[in-house]
């Protein structure tokens, strides 16, 4: 009979040791899922901040070049136009 307890004790202490090994896993497992979702996460903002960086360089270079074509060009209607006004001027004169 004692020899019965004593293992029964034994037993109990081994399957609460087990269940309290079980449950210390499952929270080192749940705290490395979550250090790997925040790992994610850091990394999700990094590249999306890297993207937007390059989009703006990119936006801002054809920003630039629209901005030389268009003063380019307006420089370049205006030399016509007073081309023409004087043209038309001498025309007119003779």
């Amino acid at each position: 009979m004692n020899e019965k307890n004593l293992f029964d004790l034994l037993k109990k202490d081994l399957e609460n040791d087990l269940n309290y090994l079980k449950k210390q896993k499952n929270e080192e497992q749940e705290k490395q899922r979550l250090e790997k979702i925040n790992d994610l996460e850091k990394i999700k903002t990094e590249l999306t901040k890297s993207i937007e960086e390059k989009i703006d360089k990119t936006l801002e270079k054809k920003l630039k070049t629209f901005y030389y074509w268009l003063f380019g060009v307006s420089l370049f209607l205006l030399i016509v136009i007073i081309g023409v006004f004087f043209y038309l001027r001498n025309s007119f004169i003779k």
